[in-house]
């Protein structure tokens, strides 16, 4: 199991390693991204290929929510009301 991020809520702790071998020799890991960039300009270079990619068309982005800064109300309650799926991005 990977773990990204936390927008299903919490995870229960602890998890036992024990169980996880009863499982069938289950593995948990919880990556972070400063273990894979080694410095800021990495960090830059691999966002400014990934921009590249956007501008190409070359990801989809089919669970993306916009919405104008003005309805930030709006979006706060979709969010609450486990509606939104995917990011969301506030249009400024």
């Amino acid at each position: 199991m990977v773990l990204y991020g936390n927008a299903g809520g919490e995870h229960p702790d602890p998890i036992a390693p024990t169980r996880l071998t009863q499982l069938g020799s289950l593995v948990l890991m919880r990556p972070a991204l400063y273990d894979f960039v080694a410095s800021q300009a990495e960090y830059q270079a691999r966002l400014d290929e990934l921009y590249t990619w956007y501008q190409a068309g070359q990801i989809n982005l089919d669970h993306l929510t916009m919405v104008p800064l003005a309805e930030v109300s709006s979006l706060h309650a979709a969010l609450v009301e486990r509606k939104v799926v995917g990011k969301a991005v506030l249009r400024v």
